[in-house]
């Protein structure tokens, strides 16, 4: 077991289900209250931190069932998924999430009761089985969603520097052509983008190479995105 992190069972994960929605009722919809503690309930097990939680490098859920009762301050990059864990994960933060990056993984249920700040990128793209809520504010240089994978928030409360989404301003425009796979040449996709065809299959992340970037703490290197220069409310 983590050291950072209590293991509930039982009754213990009721009486946690009921402490955290009164907290969540003031920030999250209230489908998204009902269904969340409906959700903490039915857990066999669940590891909690209590407080605030200050991470050096990068974070990822250690247990297959995480809560922070308060914020979670990462200095490099958050990772929904639980390395080494079943197939489905589940993160809970009922503070604020601030941290340099976020990526959305596969079957990973991730709620944030207060607000999410990425100084880069938040990354939510061709992942199944994900449900990524913000409760209150969302700010990044970019937000890529993409092929399904979407981060709920209310639009009103999204401040990003660059919204990559299905439609909208292309992949290749924001990040570096070595974080993508490309079936044509940078220079052929500029060539076909001018003539007007529509090339937008043709270039897509490169989760993997993402990913090793992330965890190397090496800046994404967004092309024409100012990076954030403060996470401070």
């Amino acid at each position: 077991m983590s050291p950072m992190f209590t293991k509930k069972v039982g009754d213990d994960v009721q009486l946690l289900a009921g402490t955290v929605a009164a907290v969540l009722a003031q920030r999250l919809p209230s489908w998204v209250d009902r269904e969340l503690v409906s959700f903490i309930a039915i857990q066999q097990a669940l590891w909690v931190h209590e407080g605030d939680l200050v991470v050096e490098g990068s974070f990822q859920p250690p247990h297959p069932a995480v809560l922070v009762t308060g914020d979670l301050v990462v200095d490099g990059s958050v990772f929904t998924g639980c390395p080494g864990g079943p197939p489905s994960t589940f993160l809970l933060v009922v503070g604020t999430v601030r941290c340099s990056s976020l990526l959305v993984e596969h079957e990973a249920t991730t709620v944030i009761a207060g607000g999410l700040v990425a100084r880069e990128a938040i990354i939510a793209h061709k992942v199944a089985d994900t449900a990524t809520y913000v409760g209150r504010r969302l700010e990044a240089a970019c937000l890529m969603e993409g092929n399904g994978a979407d981060v709920r928030v209310e639009d009103a409360a999204v401040s990003v520097g660059v919204r990559v989404r299905d439609g909208g301003t292309p992949i290749w425009r924001v990040f570096s052509h070595d974080l993508l796979d490309l079936e044509v040449t940078p220079e052929e996709l500029l060539r076909r983008e001018q003539s007007g065809e529509d090339v937008g299959d043709l270039a897509d992340l490169e989760l993997t190479a993402i990913k090793q970037r992330l965890l190397t703490k090496q800046p994404l290197g967004l092309l024409g995105v100012g990076v954030r220069q403060s996470d401070e409310q």
